[in-house]
């Protein structure tokens, strides 16, 4: 068991408890000792940083949202160092099309997540105070546990893009290097969004207990970073809709999932597309065509991943999973 009882409590903010399970994930699998060296030097990066920017009188909202920076631009090196070390060891040989449909089911909540989470006024009148009130009642534990959904679906979809791209790499290099890079994004903007999130709310209720003087200052922070989330939603989303379809092409090319159920995907397209067309008039149209496409994708990650996941694959050429290895001649 690794404990940490004997150095200091656990740095406070949502933040700090994000990056601690980050460490506990990637590190899974290696000796004990190591793993337990590895936590504790991350536990004590974590205190130092919260204790040092308190010292300077930043608020929690500012460290968190460092501290999720440095979360985000550590993961690729974290992941590097783990490989290095211990390698993936993922020979779990399991076929294929089975994984995939497990990936594109947990798809669905993370694409849920990702299209959830805009939607807020941004104008500098009542609108945004009225948002403010919204994010400051929000209870604590409601805020943590949205931004820890977030987090988790961030990195679903960072791990299902490198899983589909070592997999599917050998059969279709190109289209498969473009979905899994869109997904990887769409994963990383949801980290971004959740570290944007977190801070807002923070600033939320900073903003109700503000004296009069500071709280046309922490409005304005505020706004600014719900500015930035509704400006990185939409990035997001887009990625991740170019994954979905970049997967369905490939899926139904090597028939791992009915070419048939391409025309879901094609509706979708269409619908988006239709939607960009009628921005310029009322929006209430344009939100119709995206709210059809969103519902589309969805519909074809449920089905995909049912059929993948309940065997419908198994016809298709597929391999055990073992990163970087071409498919079996013959495999089933």
């Amino acid at each position: 068991m690794i404990s940490e009882s004997t150095g200091p409590a656990n740095p406070p903010g949502i933040a700090s408890a994000v990056a601690l399970a980050w460490v506990r994930i990637y590190t899974l699998g290696l000796p004990d000792a190591v793993r337990s060296r590895r936590i504790e030097e991350i536990h004590s990066d974590t205190w130092e940083q919260w204790s040092d920017q308190r010292s300077a009188n930043l608020s929690a909202a500012a460290i968190g949202a460092q501290t999720l920076s440095r979360l985000i631009r550590g993961a690729p090196a974290d992941l590097l160092w783990r490989t290095h070390l211990g390698g993936l060891h993922v020979n779990i040989h399991v076929p294929i099309d089975r994984l995939a449909g497990l990936f594109l089911l947990l798809l669905i909540a993370a694409s849920t997540l990702s299209f959830s989470a805009s939607g807020y006024d941004t104008s500098a009148g009542a609108g945004f105070t009225g948002e403010l009130e919204r994010l400051a009642s929000v209870s604590g534990w409601q805020a943590e546990g949205y931004v820890m959904l977030q987090v988790a679906s961030g990195f679903a979809m960072i791990v299902a893009g490198a899983v589909f791209y070592l997999q599917l790499r050998e059969k279709a290099p190109g289209m498969s290097l473009i979905a899994a890079l869109a997904l990887i994004t769409a994963g990383i903007v949801g980290l971004i969004s959740a570290s944007l999130y977190g801070a807002a709310a923070n600033l939320a209720d900073e903003w109700r207990a503000a004296s009069p003087e500071n709280e046309q200052s922490v409005r304005v922070v505020a706004r600014g970073f719900l500015l930035a989330l509704s400006y990185a939603s939409p990035i997001g989303q887009l990625a991740l809709a170019l994954g979905v379809h970049g997967l369905a092409y490939v899926t139904s090319k090597f028939g791992f999932v009915p070419a048939k159920l391409n025309l879901v995907c094609l509706a979708s397209v269409v619908c988006m597309a239709a939607g960009v067309i009628a921005l310029p008039g009322n929006w209430d149209l344009p939100w119709i065509f995206f709210a059809g496409a969103v519902v589309l994708l969805l519909t074809w990650l449920l089905i995909a991943g049912a059929w993948l996941l309940l065997g419908g694959g198994e016809n298709a050429k597929s391999s055990t999973l073992q990163p970087g290895l071409p498919a079996q001649p013959g495999g089933a």
